[in-house]
């Protein structure tokens, strides 16, 4: 629930959060309705997003990309999409790597969405760490592609937690790393990404345990975005329930686009 980009606002208290690396943290979370989000957004009055949103302040984790998704599907293609990703991102999160992770998912979306292949927009991410000098998001992208040679994601996560870089939760740079090693491996396996890729790669990342959500944020938007739709077996799969919240939000994005 914590992780769902299509939550009614709600609040819900959390004690003694495992973030994996050994810390403990108590805190509250508030999850804003993604139609609401989105015209927020779009109108550039931050006021009633802030209303509804005070944690996860300083916390580098991955629930940046919640707000990345509908903000590049607004913004793809305009010049300042990246502007409006941290201005999005900061509704709830200041945190510096909080803010150049979520550019960087918006940067490998904006480039699939636009009409690249998952390669060409993987590259594009790169050339994003470097010109803007975001050490931490290309070492976290060199880290993936020499994983995704030789190791498993189950080594990968365990690595990752051992190192104090998040391991299984939702803290980055793991939680990018994790879903960027499944992307380089669909990669390898075929130049054009294909159902069975998606399939098994959202299959890996549930082996991979611990926040899976927050990583699934990621990788199902870059796959689908990447093949152009999400697996019919799959979405067979989806409750009627969400599925209407998915067409509720898309609509949204629809009726400011329009």
């Amino acid at each position: 629930g914590c992780c769902s980009l299509y939550s009614s606002p709600y609040q819900s208290s959390f004690s003694k959060h495992d973030n994996n690396d050994g810390r403990n943290t108590d805190y509250k979370q508030t999850v804003v309705t993604t139609p609401d989000f989105i015209v927020t957004i779009h109108t550039s009055s931050m006021t009633t997003a802030n209303s509804h949103a005070h944690i996860f302040v300083s916390v580098p984790s991955a629930h940046c990309y919640m707000k990345v998704i509908p903000v590049v599907s607004l913004y793809a293609g305009e010049l300042d999409m990246l502007d409006r990703v941290k201005e999005a991102i900061m509704v709830n999160q200041t945190n510096p790597k909080a803010i150049h992770f979520g550019q960087a998912v918006a940067t490998l979306l904006e480039n699939l969405l636009l009409g690249s292949n998952l390669k060409t927009a993987l590259e594009k991410v790169v050339e994003f760490a470097i010109t803007g000098g975001h050490d931490e998001v290309m070492d976290a992208c060199l880290r993936a592609l020499g994983d995704a040679k030789s190791k498993s994601v189950e080594e990968v996560v365990q690595a990752l937690g051992e190192e104090g870089l998040g391991g299984r939760s939702s803290k980055l740079p793991s939680a990018f790393t994790v879903p960027l090693y499944l992307l380089y491996k669909a990669v390898a396996d075929a130049e054009e990404t294909t159902d069975a890729q998606y399939t098994d790669a959202i299959r890996q990342n549930i082996l991979a345990a611990g926040d899976t959500c927050s990583r699934a944020i990621l990788l199902g938007a870059a796959l689908a975005a990447a093949s152009g739709s999400v697996p019919a077996d799959i979405k067979d799969k989806t409750s009627s329930d969400v599925v209407s919240r998915v067409q509720k939000a898309s609509k949204s994005i629809i009726s400011v686009l329009n």
